[in-house]
């Protein structure tokens, strides 16, 4: 039984951590762009940017969530080389939303 044990746990040390955060699982009304902020969906065991937004009072929630998802994830990789684009958060109709910074225009991420 104690070699099971350690193959699953070996196995998912490898796999990654198998739990995507995703910002349908926190609150993203909002009535300003104010109320958003930016958060980085995906596996936190991956190369993750930020990607989406949500209402900044679920923030520490979510900071609670990445944080106990990531004591899972194999300290040794995966190693990231790509750099993430920009982006800023903001309420369109009344749901928070990640908008990309535009290159060809930098002011089209304020």
């Amino acid at each position: 039984m104690r070699g099971f044990v350690v193959a699953v746990f070996c196995g998912l040390m490898l796999t990654g951590c198998g739990r995507e955060l995703s910002a349908t699982d926190y609150d993203r009304s909002c009535s300003a762009d104010s109320d958003c902020v930016v958060i980085e969906e995906g596996d936190p065991c991956g190369c993750t940017c930020p990607n989406a937004a949500i209402n900044g009072k679920d923030k520490a929630r979510y900071d609670q969530d990445r944080a106990f998802v990531e004591r899972m994830c194999n300290p040794l990789g995966p190693v990231c080389m790509a750099d993430c684009i920009g982006g800023t958060a903001h309420c369109q109709s009344g749901s928070c939303a990640f908008r990309a910074t535009d290159f060809g225009n930098p002011d089209a991420g304020q």
